[in-house]
Formats: structure tokens, sequence, C-alpha cells
């Protein structure tokens, strides 16, 4: 039996956004964030080459949050991308969602991912996200109009998607209304308990 961790949006409605001061970037750029512990699993690496992939007149940012994003390693990385300028690494922080609140688009590049705390919490938070096809994240946006799955390992699926957000930046609002209303009405924690205490009944007999 397949019972799915649920989460609620309101748990997030006390959040305050970063300012862009408070962030210490500009109005106009475009901000994609990731929240991950470092890990080979978590694909940053295909993150940091999309970047380089990118055409040079966008203006993005790309704020990579959680143990080991500010490491010697993840540093490495963002300088063979050749857009180091373009990454905000700050490692752990108490309130990963006040950052997200900020952002304009939410990308978990994992090999593998399942309902990650991170994507469920962006979803809350009305954020578009971009996932990979590995693991279970994909069956978050399985609807298919509430937000964006590509193909993992791929750093060219990764940017090629970043760049149709970022020219679609004026419907990224409605997709992530649409993510929001997928947890609220399909991963909701309260179908979790629902459903956990009917499983117990049936086994109880």
């Amino acid at each position: 039996v397949r019972i799915y961790r649920g989460y609620d949006p309101a748990w997030f409605t006390g959040i305050t956004p970063l300012t862009r001061k408070e962030m210490e970037v500009s109005e106009d750029e475009f901000l994609i964030c990731s929240v991950g512990i470092l890990r080979k699993v978590k694909g940053i690496k295909f993150l940091t080459e999309a970047a380089r992939l990118l055409p040079a007149d966008v203006p993005f940012r790309i704020i990579l949050i959680g143990d080991g994003t500010d490491s010697p390693d993840t540093l490495r990385l963002a300088q063979e991308s050749g857009v180091a300028e373009k990454f905000i690494h700050k490692g752990h922080l108490k309130n990963p969602p006040a950052w997200m609140a900020a952002c304009d688009l939410y990308v978990q590049p994992s090999l593998s991912e399942g309902l990650g705390r991170a994507i469920t919490e962006a979803m809350c938070l009305a954020k578009p996200v971009i996932v990979t096809d590995g693991g279970g994240a994909k069956e978050l946006f399985a609807r298919g109009d509430n937000g964006f799955v590509v193909r993992r390992g791929s750093a060219q699926a990764l940017a090629d998607a970043i760049m149709n957000c970022w020219k679609n930046k004026d419907s990224l609002g409605l997709v992530g209304a649409r993510a929001r209303e997928t947890i609220l009405h399909e991963f909701n924690h309260s179908e979790t308990i629902r459903r956990t205490y009917e499983l117990y009944c049936e086994l109880q007999g």
C-alpha cells in the first residue's frame, strides 16, 4: 500500500519572502532556487552545466541552499561552468522557504528524488518547479500543467526548461498556483492521515 506523505500550504502562510535588497540581487534578475544536501544524486553538477548553456543576455542567478552547497567542490563546479558569478552559494540556512518564496523558479536537478521536502515546500509556496524524471518526484506533476519534468542527467534539458520558463515568465504564476492546488487537493496531509487510519483499521480486521 502506497500512502504519500502529505503537506498543507497553510503551513507556509507565515513565510515572509526576503527582499531583493536582503538577497543582494537586482530587481530585474530571474532568480532560480535549488535546495539540497551536496551529494552526487542531487545533480548539482548538471545544474551548473546548464547555467553555462544559457544565453549570456539572460539575467539569471542561481541560489544554492543546503549543506555543502558552499563547499570547495561546489565552488569548483561553478568555476568550471564559466559563469561562477551567476551562482549564490548559501550553504546551510535555518529558513530556506523565505529564500524560495522570493525566487521566480525552483529547480531540483536530482538523478533520483522521491517526493522531496524542498519540492513540496516550493509547491506550497506556489512556485513553478522543474524536476527530473528520476524517481517519484515526477508523480507530483502528472497532471501536466502544474510544473515541468525533464530528462535526468541532462544539462541541456535543464537549460531548455529554464529558458522556456524565462521566455514565458508572465505565465509562471499560474503554473505555481496549480502546483499549490496539487498539494492542497492531491497530496494533502489530511489525506495521508485518513488513508493511514483506514489501513490500520483494515489490518485490524
